[in-house]
């Protein structure tokens, strides 16, 4: 007998692996990656303790209802032990086209390094600098990911 796998896992961890290529180094020893699972959107969460002390968590999934990828943010405190988030985070998630991957992760990565990080601040400059320079190494990261999403 062989029983058919799906795998709800396969958005998720494409927004994983991309997270992990540009998650900065100083911020990734503060996370832990753990399972979410709210009935049929199964994912990942990030808990991380920011450089200014907060706990925040984040998690993502393919939405529920579409082929979106749906992710849920904020602090500890908002979410429940099983990573499910409160009403108000449910209300105020964010959503990304299915072939948004990278603009995924680049969102959590930025909410996970906080609106005061140094490691943020760099980033939004290397964003101005890609939107000016091809060549620059940010640029060359996402563009590769974003071949990779939409081979074409």
């Amino acid at each position: 007998m062989s029983i058919k796998f799906t795998n709800n896992l396969d958005v998720a961890s494409k927004v994983l692996a991309t997270l992990n290529q540009i998650i900065p180094k100083s911020l990734e020893k503060n996370c832990t990656v753990e399972t979410y699972s709210n009935c049929r959107e199964q994912g990942y969460s990030i808990f991380c303790v920011r450089s200014d002390k907060i706990s925040i968590r984040v998690s993502f999934s393919e939405y529920r209802n579409t082929d979106d990828i749906v992710v849920y943010f904020g602090k500890m405190i908002d979410f429940d032990f099983s990573n499910i988030p409160s009403e108000t985070i449910y209300q105020n998630a964010k959503f990304f086209s299915y072939n948004k991957v990278v603009d995924a992760a680049d969102f959590i990565c930025e909410f996970l390094q906080g609106e005061n990080n140094k490691e943020q601040k760099k980033r939004k400059k290397k964003r101005k600098e890609h939107d000016c320079n091809p060549e620059c190494e940010y640029n060359l990261i996402l563009n590769k990911m974003k071949q990779k999403e939409n081979p074409s």
